[in-house]
């Protein structure tokens, strides 16, 4: 932030510097009210400047999404922006603060360029942005569930939880804000506390195997509703000397698959450190595998 004029007394250039930072963490209470969680009330202030900036922020996503209105008004077709700073809950008697990190994204997935074919961004990609932060602390317990938001479109929103502890959403802008929002392309917005991204587990190492590994898969069939994060989780939970990597690589329905099933097809690579694996080895893992996936998502092995 730069501040231009004559010099000034430093606690006068140091009052004028909290008035700016200030219009930052205020907002216009509509536009939070549109982007708000159900229930979330945001902090009046006793004095406002103006009727449009009478609100402490309770999420970043309104300060972003008018920057980025700002950046598509003036042509800019590929939008990408994110912020690290404070957000308030509580009440005007019981303020706390919160450190945020969120971002936003629109238009193309790439630059301008001869070499790839334009096409928008999506959720996954913005999922891809959340994951490259969190993998900074080298936490591998993170996962993402289906869950609604009312700022955000019901067939792609999803709450990010680290440990059992939710720490984030991520999805589409709903439709119903567009117009209001003037908005006429699709949004995608992230915000995660910032100390779920700064926690830092310190890695560990494993020597590589000298003895080779073994790929065994998986046709699982279950609810259409099933996401695949939910048979990620239950597959994660399994503790195994043996098992080394879980990828699910496949999803199908149609012909041959119940109606209101899919088809999910997941590798298991195996790997002893120790000794060369056998055929029991294999098949008591597998046999755990297959229970663990009956008992906690319904699945059944296709046939």
């Amino acid at each position: 932030l730069l501040l231009y004029g004559n010099y000034q007394e430093p606690k006068e250039i140091q009052n004028q510097l909290q008035q700016y930072l200030l219009l930052f963490l205020i907002q216009d209470p509509t536009l939070q009210q549109h982007l708000a969680i159900e229930g979330e009330q945001a902090i009046a202030l006793a004095n406002p400047i103006s009727a449009d900036l009478s609100v402490m922020r309770t999420s970043l996503w309104p300060g972003l999404i008018q920057a980025m209105v700002r950046n598509l008004n003036r042509q800019h077709e590929r939008v990408r922006l994110f912020e690290v700073g404070r957000v308030f809950t509580g009440t005007s008697d019981n303020v706390e603060q919160h450190r945020h990190i969120g971002g936003v994204l629109c238009g193309s997935r790439y630059a301008e360029q001869w070499s790839e074919k334009q096409r928008p961004v999506d959720f996954f990609d913005a999922k891809a942005d959340v994951e490259a932060l969190l993998d900074l602390g080298n936490e591998d317990n993170i996962h993402f569930v289906a869950e609604a938001h009312p700022a955000l479109h019901p067939g792609q929103s999803a709450r990010i939880y680290k440990n059992e502890q939710a720490i984030g959403w991520i999805g589409a802008l709903h439709p119903r804000l567009n117009k209001p929002l003037d908005i006429d392309c699709r949004v995608y917005a992230f915000e995660l506390t910032l100390s779920s991204v700064l926690a830092a587990k310190v890695p560990s190492f494993t020597p590589l195997s000298r003895f080779p590994a073994l790929r065994r898969d998986l046709a699982l069939v279950v609810d259409a509703k099933t996401t695949a994060g939910e048979i990620e989780h239950c597959l994660n939970d399994i503790e195994s000397d043996i098992l080394v990597s879980i990828q699910l690589f496949d999803v199908y329905s149609g012909a041959g698959i119940e109606q209101g099933k899919k088809s999910i097809a997941v590798a298991f690579q195996l790997q002893h450190a120790e000794r060369t694996l056998t055929d029991e080895d294999v098949d008591v893992l597998m046999q755990t595998v297959t229970q663990k996936l009956e008992q906690h998502v319904g699945a059944t092995i296709r046939s």
